[in-house]
Parts: C-alpha cells; structure tokens; sequence
C-alpha cells in the first residue's frame, strides 16, 4: 500500500518519496511488475492535504507489430487532494471526485487506488518494441518474414516436387 503518514503533520511542504512491490497493491493490471515509485510534494494547509508528483513502474508489453516481448518504464503524474473533516466525511455518500474527504482523525492518506489507475491509464494504446518505433510497418514484415524464412527446415525428401510443371 501507498500509505503517507499525515498524522501530527505540520502546516507546509513535506517530500514524499515511497516504493512498494505491485503485488502489494490490489488489483494491479497484470502488466505491471517490479517496484512502484512514488515521488513529490505533501502539502498541508489547515484541514487540506494536497499531494503532486509521479508514480513510475516497469511494464511488460507485447510489441503490436512484431509480437515481440519488451519491457517500458510507465510513469503517471499524480494530484489528489484530501479535506480532513469528520462531519463532512460522515454525511457523503460517494463524495467528491475532485477532493477526497477523509476524517479528522485519519493517520494516514492511501494512495493505492490513484497510483492503480493514473499507471492504467497511461499504458500506450499502440505497443511498439523500441526497435520497430522508427520503421515502416512495411519493413517491420519484410524483416519478420525473413526471420521466418531462415527458420524454415527444408525436408530433402520434397525436393523432387519443385521440378514438377502443371501446364494450364
């Protein structure tokens, strides 16, 4: 879990800088493995806690053109903002997107579930191997093809076939 402790937090700037394992987070798309990073700023103002900064985590992609297996490192930005008031906390229902509320007597902000989803989302639509980024998708066959054509056994014993001719 992405735990900050605000609990006994002085009004101002504090750095945040956290790493977890994926397997610590629920329900992490199963692209995602390794460490998770977690860097920036915790600002707390009165009642308000707002957090800016980046997540960074290593995901395993299968390149769309040439299916080969590649590794990229995958980083989000992260703002959330939180108000610490019970009255509040206990009267929403969903609450707010915008701002989280929590309450007052909160030791610490999770945030597991903003990490999840902003890494989702920032998964490329289009996964393209580095080698293949600045290629022709043409050359991309070509060079696919050859590949598969040195791969190619030639059984000898189908050899006398080729020198057959059907005249049409």
């Amino acid at each position: 879990m992405l735990k900050i402790a605000i609990q006994d937090l002085k009004d101002g700037n504090s750095d945040v800088s956290l790493s977890v394992q994926v397997s610590e987070i629920p329900y992490m798309f199963p692209e995602f493995f390794g460490l998770i990073s977690l860097s920036g700023v915790l600002i707390k103002s009165g009642k308000h806690y707002s957090f800016n900064g980046i997540a960074s985590c290593d995901a395993q992609l299968i390149c769309d053109r040439s299916l080969v297996k590649f590794t990229e490192k995958i980083t989000a930005p992260i703002t959330v903002s939180y108000l610490a008031d019970t009255q509040v906390f206990l009267l929403s229902e969903n609450g707010n997107e915008d701002i989280h509320i929590i309450r007052e007597d909160e030791s610490f902000i999770d945030l597991s579930d903003e990490v999840r989803e902003e890494l989702a989302l920032h998964l490329p639509m289009k996964r393209i191997a580095p080698q293949c980024r600045n290629k022709e998708l043409e050359e991309n066959i070509n060079e696919t093809s050859r590949t598969i054509n040195k791969e190619q056994i030639v059984d000898e014993r189908w050899s006398t076939l080729k020198n057959i001719h059907l005249n049409n």
